[in-house]
């Protein structure tokens, strides 16, 4: 897994997201760093043809790369999940941060939600060694709870049977502890690609032909999420956003003016799921005003229609009083 020698350098994203009070929204977004970083699968920028991009990227020798893109949203308006497109990376190998920026009528007031997820990345149930490592930033071997991930992960979504499962799993955690779990990185890495070619095919031995393009598959895809993982260690992000109206709520870890920013690193998101969120309204006094109004009027024509009854009732009975015939003595 030559990928994981690689030593990512940093890079600095930056969205600014401006929400307007018809609900619709800009977003703008500014990248920096080293020109192979901001162009790896780890965090696409936006590159689409809806996105104006402006940079850098095409500049030689530069000591450092640039790339900006911006786009106008309509009223809640989806936004992709990752704006990687192309197809030589599996989908859930990519690190995805859903957003959603919500405008809602009511009666008397609009409410805004703007929220951004960082969906975890799940080391610590995966390879715990790698959480170690970037958490204290020390060099410590985790290739030997990666390969084991792979393997085993590799056999349970491959599906070949509840009856094969159990040997094939034995087979293979006997083999994992005599070739894989004791050895250093600095081996594993160098013996990497044999490792892998002979524990996949320690697990296709035993099986169907068919099964062969699907273990490869799925062990190339835990691959692509390990090394983006481990890409995304010097990718540091920050969200600013401004919302129309009385912020309500929002768990910011700044606010400067109207605006508020989060700061996100690998650290956030490295297991669970990261949330940025806010909440604003708008009080529209013109919405009480015109209310007052139609329940004045409302009333007014009620008591209108009332007394207009009253005088119609009023009215029968004496022409019924008057028209009674006298009785006779």
């Amino acid at each position: 897994m030559t990928l994981l020698l690689l030593i990512p350098a940093c890079v600095e994203h930056t969205f600014f997201i401006e929400v307007h009070p018809a609900g619709n929204f800009d977003i703008e977004y500014h990248a920096r760093g080293d020109r192979s970083d901001l162009l790896d699968a780890d965090f696409s920028p936006p590159y689409d043809s809806t996105w104006h991009v402006v940079s850098t990227l095409d500049v030689e020798d530069a000591e450092s790369y640039e790339y900006a893109a911006s786009k106008w949203f309509n009223v809640n308006a989806d936004i992709p999940n990752t704006y990687y497109e192309g197809d030589s990376i599996s989908y859930g190998s990519l690190l995805k941060t859903p957003t959603k920026i919500i405008r809602r009528r009511w009666l008397l007031n609009d409410t805004f939600t703007y929220q951004t997820v960082f969906k975890g990345r799940g080391v610590q149930a995966k390879y715990p060694a790698l959480e170690k490592s970037l958490q204290n930033n020390d060099d410590v071997n985790w290739m030997h709870d990666a390969l084991v991930y792979f393997f085993l992960e590799t056999l349970q979504r491959s599906d070949v049977g509840f009856n094969r499962e159990p040997i094939l799993e034995k087979e293979l955690e006997r083999w994992l502890n005599e070739n894989i779990v004791n050895l250093p990185d600095s081996v594993l890495l160098g013996k990497y690609d044999d490792l892998k070619q002979s524990g996949l095919t320690l697990l296709k031995q035993s099986l169907e032909k068919r099964y062969d393009a699907v273990m490869d598959s799925i062990f190339t895809s835990l691959e692509e999420e390990a090394r983006i993982t481990h890409d995304l260690a010097d990718d540091e992000f920050e969200f600013r956003v401004i919302m129309p109206g009385e912020i309500l709520d929002t768990n910011a870890d700044t606010t400067r003016g109207d605006t508020m920013i989060w700061q996100v690193s690998l650290k956030n998101y490295l297991n669970g799921d990261y949330t940025l969120a806010a909440k604003s309204r708008v009080i529209y006094p013109w919405r009480y005003r015109t209310l007052i109004v139609l329940l004045v009027v409302t009333v007014i024509l009620l008591f209108v229609k009332s007394l207009s009854s009253g005088t119609v009732r009023n009215s029968n009975n004496f022409n019924e009083t008057t028209n009674r015939p006298e009785r006779e003595n």
